[in-house]
């Protein structure tokens, strides 16, 4: 993942990057003194070591993270963070565009995990003319209870169940089989931020291309050394997006040439497996 980042990051900016490797537990001194020792002009800490290691350095100059799920105390102070996080608008849209009929989409989430993005998929449904149903939970137990209940009544003509980045309620030993068991006995469709969950029979997902965020981070670089504004935490808009056509069958979706060829992957999809 870093490799492909920084490759899209060179190529952005038309030449090499400085590369620092960091070790975990690098003191705020031996940071301050790495960051002076090559007087960047911008810098861009991947990853949560990464950027724990340039928020001790306090550095002077402008800071664009990435390669985290959910930004941290630490990059509050930071002039962009680009997290992994799908900007949920995306995957909300290209739901509609497989799954038209779609009213509501349940989510079941940690909020100390994913409260952030929940916000934003509030927004995003809004905006879609979709009804988003929230669950808090705090464990998985209380998850796995959760699911059980949403399964005895969701309807699979018009519900959705989506599976945020949420290491609380996706368990992918457990809780997925136990999701996409009932998923194709009862017929509703489940949309995950996950690529890994295609190939077991979930109908879409959108996950981060790494090198376009890349790119998108060199871009915001290079804006902040010319003084460009702040842009705080944003979700990634750089994406691809795959289907399971197995799975769209199966609901009694139809995917023409058309549509197939707006993703970047189509899965033949395997059965769901059991518990």
């Amino acid at each position: 993942m870093f490799e492909q980042i920084i490759a899209g990051i060179e190529g952005r900016i038309g030449g090499p990057a400085r590369k620092v490797v960091v070790d975990r537990g690098v003191k705020p001194d031996n940071a301050r003194h790495e960051l002076g020792r090559h007087n960047p002009k911008v810098v861009i800490p991947l990853g949560r070591e990464g950027i724990e290691m340039v928020a001790a350095g306090n550095p002077d100059v402008p800071v664009i993270a990435g390669a985290i799920l959910h930004p941290s105390p630490s990059t509050a102070r930071f002039h962009t963070t680009v997290t992994l996080n799908t900007d949920p608008l995306l995957l909300f849209g290209r739901l509609k565009s497989v799954a038209p009929a779609t009213k509501r989409i349940i989510v079941i989430h940690d909020p100390n995990k994913s409260e952030g993005v929940i916000r934003a998929a509030n927004d995003a449904a809004g905006q879609l003319g979709l009804d988003l149903t929230v669950i808090k939970v705090r464990d998985r137990r209380s998850a796995a209870w959760m699911y059980e209940a949403v399964f005895s009544s969701i309807d699979g003509s018009k519900d959705v169940v989506w599976l945020p980045t949420d290491t609380t309620t996706v368990d992918d030993t457990v809780i997925l089989p136990l999701i996409l068991e009932q998923s194709w006995k009862r017929s509703f469709p489940v949309i995950s931020s996950t690529p890994s969950h295609m190939e077991r029979g979930v109908l879409l997902a959108l996950y981060p291309d790494y090198s376009k965020i890349g790119n998108a981070l060199g871009s915001i670089a290079i804006d902040a050394v010319g003084g460009g504004a702040r842009n705080g935490a944003v979700f990634s808009r750089q994406v691809q997006a795959a289907v399971n056509e197995r799975t769209a069958r199966h609901l009694g979706l139809k995917l023409s040439d058309d549509l197939r060829r707006q993703f970047d992957a189509v899965f033949p999809a395997l059965a769901p497996l059991s518990r």
